[in-house]
């Protein structure tokens, strides 16, 4: 699960947090995907340094947006991936079957 891109909408929330706005930060990340895919590079095993290549935000900070593990536990909304979000559901439909 850690190949590919699963993070990048985290990545891009990330820069948003930093105050980038959405469009510019979804370009980014964007542009930050094509490198990744160029370089034959997972986002996340990037340096800092070429991560600030792309945007002057990005702080040691990112690199925990950029774990799966972290992501899943971040969706934490109705129907969401969080562990929490999750449990809630399968009461639910364990429920219907009484």
């Amino acid at each position: 699960a850690s190949c590919g891109f699963l993070t990048a909408t985290d990545v891009a929330e990330y820069l948003v947090m930093k105050g980038v706005p959405f469009r510019a930060a979804h370009e980014i990340v964007g542009r930050l995907v094509a490198y990744c895919i160029g370089e034959n590079k997972e986002m996340h095993i990037l340096s800092l340094k070429e991560l600030r290549q792309f945007h002057k935000s990005f702080g040691e900070d990112v690199y925990s947006y950029l774990k799966v593990e972290n992501a899943v536990k971040s969706k934490k909304s109705t129907g969401g991936t969080s562990p929490k979000a999750v449990l809630i559901r399968v009461k639910e439909i364990k429920g219907r079957k009484k």
